[in-house]
């Protein structure tokens, strides 16, 4: 939602993480080219952007009009969202609204310090980067976002989420431990699979959920599921006394239920051997539980890759296509994590990457969910980071890199260079040593070696040709990487 931000902040931004994903230098020209804008932009956009307030995030380095980008220890592009969302007016204005629902226009300009006119303009900003992604319309006298109960839970989970670090708590008055405590409890008793990041998630979706029900909006309607939930944790009253002592001045089973709705739908399973229960009596049920064992048996046997944890697959896909929209990091606010792993996989796998793609679509017809690119490339991702072993099966079917190492010392010195890239890069790489420093012999070498690695200096232009002073080391590293991405992309 880069709406939110100035047109200059906008481009601060994309300079940023152009620079981040590229992890190398970039020319002054490819970034103008990029950002659409002229050269004294991009040179006071680095200067804006090596002020103190953002060293302890990263730092810029500049050589002959090229930049690259180090991120500091311990940070990640994250960390530039969290320190954008605090420092801009929209999202500040979204944060008191979301705590003090109710204000007049009037009184919202008052409280936040700026004139009538000014918040005119940030509301038709927000109402902008809002229409993108999120069915939400800012609306005024009283102050709020106006829709869909679920869809305003979906905006500030994810508001939240990325606005404050791992280490922040934005709910002064409800105790994230005493959360978490009592949502383990419930899962517990449900047997529900869970993770780290859906706890931390759910944590946050919680204190949303109390807030807003506190406020006076519920979620309507109530799936079949839930009402057995409902009748299932009746029979437990410490449970509803828990929560109400975690989530004070509220003691009826309604505000227990309306956080749980969220999540519970129909067809949201706890575990997979839910999911199984109900795929032998439920024909929707059976009907998402035969494709999706189709689908990963097919992918398997296609692309000769074991397939050791179908289940997992089978019940991860079928939850996160169920909770469709609601789910976490699918329609991201600044940051979008999942589109640099999503843009290698693609570029290096496109056979694979397609075929999923094409699959995922086809399903999400087949079960009558509404769905995106979005949605898709979540779906996508989820089935490249969870299929066990997929990276090293696809990557151990794709041809070695042909590497030539030329030392200007001796043998021994070229097969320890030899020895050094082949640590670092394992079975990418087939390296092979020329004994030899004659330049019209190394220029004349078979045109099918990649790279050339060597310890002097060749005057010649050629982009497979990459000195290091001695041996390789870190910097040098990174170059060889990109320069195999790159004859991976180009013979893809």
């Amino acid at each position: 939602m880069l709406d939110f931000l100035t047109k200059a902040s906008q481009r601060k931004f994309k300079l940023v993480k152009l620079l981040s994903d590229s992890r190398t230098y970039v020319s002054i020209n490819e970034l103008t080219a990029t950002l659409n804008c002229k050269e004294r932009n991009i040179l006071d956009d680095v200067k804006e952007l090596s002020s103190p307030e953002l060293l302890h995030i990263f730092e810029i380095e500049t050589r002959s009009k090229s930049y690259k980008l180090h991120m500091k220890n311990n940070m990640t592009i994250d960390a530039v969202g969290h320190h954008i969302m605090n420092d801009n007016d929209c999202f500040s204005l979204l944060d008191y609204v979301f705590f003090n629902e109710g204000l007049s226009a009037e009184e919202l300009a008052e409280k936040n310090h700026i004139s009538l006119p000014t918040l005119y303009r940030m509301i038709s900003r927000i109402n902008k980067g809002l229409k993108k992604r999120f069915h939400l319309k800012f609306e005024t006298n009283p102050c709020r976002l106006e829709g869909d109960e679920v869809e305003v839970r979906s905006f500030y989970l994810q508001y939240f989420v990325e606005k404050y670090p791992i280490s922040e708590w934005p709910f002064d008055n409800l105790n994230e431990d005493e959360i978490l405590n009592v949502f383990r409890k419930i899962t517990d008793s449900l047997n529900f699979t869970r993770q780290y990041s859906f706890l931390r998630t759910i944590k946050i979706l919680l204190a949303v959920s109390h807030i807003r029900f506190k406020q006076g909006f519920h979620i309507s309607g109530r799936s079949t599921r839930m009402a057995k939930l409902q009748h299932r944790l009746s029979n437990s009253p410490l449970l509803y006394k828990q929560f109400s002592a975690v989530f004070k001045d509220v003691t009826n089973a309604e505000m227990f239920n309306d956080n749980l709705a969220y999540v519970v739908t129909d067809y949201f399973y706890f575990n997979y051997e839910e999911l199984l229960t109900h795929a032998h009596h439920d024909e929707y049920a059976a009907r998402s539980f035969i494709n999706l064992s189709e689908m990963f048996n097919e992918l398997s046997k296609t692309y000769d890759i074991p397939l050791v944890n179908k289940d997992a697959l089978i019940y991860s896909v079928h939850n996160s296509a169920q909770m469709g929209f609601k789910n976490i990091n699918i329609r991201y606010i600044l940051v979008d994590n999942k589109s640099f792993l999503l843009k290698q996989f693609k570029n290096l796998f496109p056979d694979f990457y397609n075929d999923i793609e094409k699959r995922i679509k086809t399903y999400l017809l087949l079960m009558e969910l509404e769905y995106n690119s979005d949605l898709i490339n979540h779906l996508i991702h989820n089935i490249f980071t969870r299929w066990e072993n997929l990276l090293h099966h696809l990557y151990s079917r794709q041809r070695k890199i042909k590497i030539h190492v030329v030392s200007s010392h001796d043998i021994y010195h070229a097969r320890l260079m030899k020895s050094i890239l082949k640590y670092e890069f394992h079975d990418e790489i087939k390296v092979s040593v020329l004994d030899s420093i004659d330049l019209n012999e190394l220029l004349n070498i078979d045109s099918n070696i990649d790279i050339f690695v060597v310890n002097f200096t060749i005057p010649v232009a050629d982009k497979r040709i990459i000195a290091v002073n001695d041996v390789p080391a870190d910097e040098d590293f990174i170059e060889i990487k990109r320069l195999i991405a790159e004859i991976r992309i180009n013979e893809n």
